[in-house]
C-alpha cells in the first residue's frame, strides 16, 4: 500500500520557483525555502516543505527546520512525529492561558487588524514567530495557535497533514483578498473563531 502511495511517475508538482506542472490530483506540493526572509537576514526561522497529494487528497507533510535539526512528518491515518517521536498538539483549552502567534501585516489587509487585537488582549502571550516556524511550534505543543494572512498552497499542505495528525486543524477563513490561514489544537478555534467574526 505505501509502495502504492508513493509510485510516482506521471505525478505533478506545485511549487513556488516552478509554479504547476503535470497533475492537479496527485502531485507533490514542495516549498523548498518557506521562511526566505528569516534566511535572507541570517535568522534560523526557515525551512523547507514537502507534501504529497493523491487523488485530490493531501496525504503525507515533512517540514523541516534545519539549523534546529527538527523535522516533523505525518502520514495521513498514521500519525505525527517530530525527529521520530509521537507529536501532538498542545491541550490548552482557555484562550485566556493560550500561547498565540501572530502575522500582523497580512492580516490585517484581509481585515482582521482588530480581531487579531483583540485576540492578543485576551490571550495568554503573543509572538511573531511565522512561517514554517509557526506552524512546527503549534503541531509540536509548544505554541497553542498561529493566525497569517493566508498563504499559497505550497506554503499551508504539509503543516495541514502535520497538523491534523497531531490533533489540531488548519483552516482557511475568508477575508478582503486571499483570508486567513488559523492553525489551532483545535481546542481554541471556536473562540479565535468568533473573536474573527467567523
Amino acid at each position: 500500500m505505501l509502495f502504492d502511495l508513493f509510485w510516482f511517475p506521471g505525478y505533478g508538482i506545485l511549487s513556488e520557483e516552478t509554479g504547476e506542472e503535470g497533475s492537479a490530483e496527485d502531485r507533490w506540493i514542495i516549498d523548498p525555502l518557506d521562511g526566505t526572509r528569516s534566511f535572507i537576514r541570517g535568522l534560523p526561522f526557515f525551512g523547507s516543505l514537502i507534501a504529497l497529494e493523491k487523488n485530490g487528497i493531501l496525504e503525507l507533510g515533512v517540514m523541516t527546520l534545519p539549523v534546529f535539526g527538527e523535522t516533523v512528518h505525518a502520514l495521513r491515518g498514521k500519525g505525527c512525529f517530530r525527529n521520530g517521536k509521537r507529536a501532538r498538539t498542545s491541550a490548552t483549552k482557555k484562550l485566556s492561558d493560550a500561547f498565540v502567534c501572530l502575522e500582523i501585516k497580512r492580516s490585517n489587509a484581509e481585515g482582521f487588524g482588530h480581531g487579531l487585537l483583540e485576540l492578543a488582549e485576551k490571550c495568554s502571550y503573543t509572538r511573531g514567530y511565522s512561517d514554517v516556524y509557526a506552524y512546527f511550534l503549534v503541531a509540536t505543543g509548544q505554541v497553542d495557535a498561529f493566525i497569517e494572512g493566508f498563504p499559497c498552497a505550497w506554503d499551508v499542505a504539509a503543516p495541514k497533514v502535520c497538523l491534523e495528525e497531531a490533533g489540531g486543524e488548519l483552516l482557511k477563513v475568508d477575508g478582503k483578498k486571499a483570508g486567513l490561514a488559523v492553525a489551532t489544537n483545535c481546542h481554541l478555534t471556536k473562540e479565535i473563531m468568533k473573536i474573527l467574526g467567523k
